[in-house]
């Protein structure tokens, strides 16, 4: 495994915005790589994976085992054993989880504010 996302983080829409060049990055590292998706993912956010998926390349399977129930949405994995430290999106990736403040929300100040120098 050179990559696990949890299933809350992978339906994400930041996560599904960088998703392409994070798999871009990885399937140069790495050989033969794979995409395994979880049933429990939308519809659609299945879709979007599988075809950033197939633009490089890598094949993609939903994985539907009817008694397993993985807290993960998406495992990245090559053909042969990774000896990795970190796998984990959160870990590798925390800024993209982050919640981002926007320009104006950090420069704008507000009448009062203003008026009061704070």
């Amino acid at each position: 495994v050179v990559l696990a996302i949890l299933l809350e983080n992978a339906e994400k829409k930041t996560v599904m915005e960088e998703f392409p060049k994070i798999l871009k990055d990885l399937s140069l590292a790495y050989t033969h790589l794979s995409l395994k998706l979880s049933p429990n993912l939308a519809d659609q956010t299945q879709f979007t994976y599988i075809k950033t998926a197939q633009a490089l390349n890598i094949s993609a399977t939903i994985v539907d085992e009817a008694k397993a129930h993985s807290p993960y949405g998406i495992i990245v994995h090559s053909d042969k054993a990774e000896n990795l430290d970190k796998v984990l999106f959160s870990e590798i990736h925390p800024d993209i989880l982050a919640p981002q403040k926007t320009e104006q929300a950090i420069t704008k100040k507000g009448f009062f504010a203003k008026l009061f120098g704070k």
